[in-house]
């Protein structure tokens, strides 16, 4: 084997290795509940892709590889492997970038891009779209930046990027800036904006679902004001320059202790500072990538770091975030993003990754240039990145102290699963929240799993923790009422609301805040089924016992035998412009937010979906025809 290709191998294995340490112990089938984060034995098939709501495309096509493995309960296996992949292939797409410097230094440089606390906190609240989009960004570079002459290329690269979600889309829509700058051939402007319209129309992929789902259901983020970030006083900026400051602080990477963090940030801040300015003094020299276009493809880390690009990189990724630290500028921040569609990128803090493209390939060349004039610290300057990765990342090693440590699920939450699946129907949560501090080996505060660990139609709040909501779905304006009552004053009305509901299970599972809903066994209308300290599992009985619908992944609902006029049961939210229909007409909503099938009709069906499904059908035969173009071309040059 040539030295070149061990070169090449050496960051995928240093990658590789690195999260193996990191998730070291939940490297296991069991589960990883953990804030935003569900990786599960079993995973539903992303439906929300294609324009069926609630709520909008967090999730990214990439979690139905993980989807196809529930039947045999392998969902957490794959997903975990695929976490291994993404940092390995972080770090091997860094290194790739930065192979001027030397193996060593390009190889520090890939471990400090995918092992610093950003990428390490959204590893351990579960954002992994933003693992797939640092993953992915260093090798689509560029294409990206070389847009304008191969348009077709930075589609396809751009698609790719779309299947991690709107967590990815959202970074690849802030970059647009910054490409655009990067960008600087000689091509009319037309030619360059038709490049950067591939690179968006890409992201169609999860903008069409979501802004449909948005439309349908009347979906409404809040805005940013909740989202500043976690950091204050004079060490924020230095601590920001590291990764640091995401806004939960209950969660994350495990920060640096006492006045560390802020000292290394002070040692990136120069490092990239000195080698940011020595490039661009080297670049103007030699006529480098920032003056020659034709360069940007072969040095794509140079062209986006220096000048007017690499500024607007450092704006989107350090000041926008950095917004929050002044009440002024948060206000400011987060009235924008109170606005459709700015509410997408809500968290600013996500956008640090745009930064970190221009920080550490600058840290690499200010470890360089240093070695270059100080013979002293050649040494030193030669490991200097990968001495400032291993002393980011010590503090996840193994874990992330404990948030990476796979649960055991209690046995009792089979029972409850087999029993669903069994006799499918709407199931209804207790307490309804979004997010509550579930008592799973340990107790951790984690969006509501049930609904994709079990699989099937789950009414849940919009609501975080509790109090007043505007609920996505209109079924929790019924339900949601009622379970507060009984949690309070122990109200009767709890089995009526479940019935208009529809639906036909409460699963009460174990909190933190301790049995906020006893003696549910002695209500009328509920049958106990599972009774665990864990968990319990009630059947709704005595009701209309609506018929259930079966649901196809594409988003239609097919009748099976229903009685005309029965009741059906539906995932989705109706709205009187948007929503659900039988044959051509619009179909209101029966009671507690369900669906009545006229008996004209044998189905229903969901035109936002199919809209959808039409658009995603475009995109793969666009991606068709842009892998031929783009390999007819690569074969004339090759000619």
């Amino acid at each position: 084997m040539r030295v070149q290709s061990i070169d090449r191998l050496v960051p995928w294995a240093a990658g590789t290795v690195g999260a193996l340490a990191v998730i070291g112990p939940g490297l296991n089938g069991r589960a990883w509940i953990n804030l935003d984060q569900s990786v599960l034995p079993h995973l539903p098939l992303p439906t929300v892709l294609l324009g069926v709501g609630p709520d909008i495309p967090r999730r990214g096509p990439f979690t139905a590889l993980a989807a196809l493995a529930s039947p045999w309960g392998g969902s957490a296996w794959v997903m975990k492997f695929m976490v291994i992949v993404l940092l390995a292939a972080a770090t091997a797409g860094m290194a790739r970038r930065l192979t001027s410097v030397g193996a060593v230094p390009a190889l520090g440089a890939g471990l400090l891009y995918a092992f610093g606390p950003y990428l390490m906190g959204r590893l351990a609240v579960g954002h992994l779209g933003v693992l797939w989009a640092a993953a992915i960004i260093p090798w689509a570079l560029p294409a990206l930046i070389s847009s304008a002459r191969s348009p077709a290329r930075a589609f396809l690269w751009s698609l790719l990027l779309a299947v991690g979600g709107y967590l990815a889309g959202t970074i690849v829509l802030a970059l647009i800036p910054v490409l655009v700058l990067a960008d600087r051939s000689r091509l009319p402007v037309l030619e360059r904006m038709r490049g950067i319209g591939a690179v968006v129309a890409a992201q169609f992929l999860w903008l069409v679902p979501g802004v449909t789902v948005a439309r349908a259901v009347g979906f409404d983020q809040p805005g940013g004001a909740g989202f500043r970030l976690a950091l204050s006083g004079w060490s924020a900026p230095a601590r920001l320059l590291i990764g640091e400051g995401y806004f939960q602080t209950e969660a994350g990477a495990v920060p640096l202790p006492g006045a560390w963090g802020a000292v290394l940030g002070v040692v990136v801040g120069l490092l990239a500072g000195l080698g940011l300015f020595a490039a661009r003094c080297s670049g103007s020299a030699q006529g480098g990538a920032e003056s020659d276009g034709e360069q940007a493809p072969r040095d794509a880390l140079r062209a986006l770091a220096l000048g007017w690009s690499g500024l607007a990189a450092m704006a989107i990724g350090l000041l926008v975030p950095l917004s929050g630290l002044f009440d002024v500028t948060a206000r400011l921040w987060s009235d924008i993003s109170d606005v459709q569609p700015f509410n997408l990128a809500r968290e600013p803090h996500r956008l640090f990754l745009v930064a970190w493209l221009v920080l550490v390939p600058g840290v690499a060349w200010g470890a360089q240039w240093l070695g270059r004039r100080l013979v002293v610290l050649e040494p030193l300057a030669q490991v200097a990145a990968l001495a400032l990765a291993l002393a980011l990342v010590a503090p996840q090693i193994w874990g992330m102290d404990g948030q990476l440590r796979g649960v055991e699920l209690p046995a009792a939450w089979t029972k409850v699963r087999a029993a669903v699946r069994a006799q499918p129907g709407t199931v209804a949560t207790a307490p309804q929240w979004s997010y509550a501090f579930y008592k799973v080996g340990d107790v951790r505060r984690s969006y509501n799993p049930w609904p994709d660990y079990l699989g099937v139609d789950t009414v849940i709040s919009s609501d975080a923790d509790k109090g007043p909501s505007r609920e996505s779905d209109p079924r929790m304006d019924t339900i949601g009422p009622a379970l507060d009552a009984y949690r309070t004053r122990r109200g009767a009305g709890l089995v009526p609301a479940l019935r208009t509901a529809g639906v036909r299970w409460l699963v009460v599972p174990a909190v933190a805040q301790g049995d906020l809903f006893p003696g549910l066994a002695q209500q009328g209308g509920l049958e106990p089924v599972v009774v665990d300290p864990s968990v319990s599992l009630y059947r709704v009985t005595g009701g209309s016992n609506p018929y259930q619908a079966k649901r196809l992944w594409w988003g239609l609902w097919l009748r099976t035998g229903a009685a005309p006029g029965d009741v059906v049961d539906r995932a989705v939210v109706d709205d009187s412009g948007n929503g659900w229909r039988a044959g051509v007409s619009g179909t209101p909503p029966g009671p507690g937010g369900r669906l009545v099938i006229p008996q004209e009709h044998g189905w229903v069906w969901f035109p936002p979906s199919v809209f959808t499904a039409i658009n995603q059908l475009v995109l793969l035969v666009v991606a068709l025809l842009s892998w031929r173009s783009f390999r007819s071309d690569r074969d004339i040059r090759a000619g």
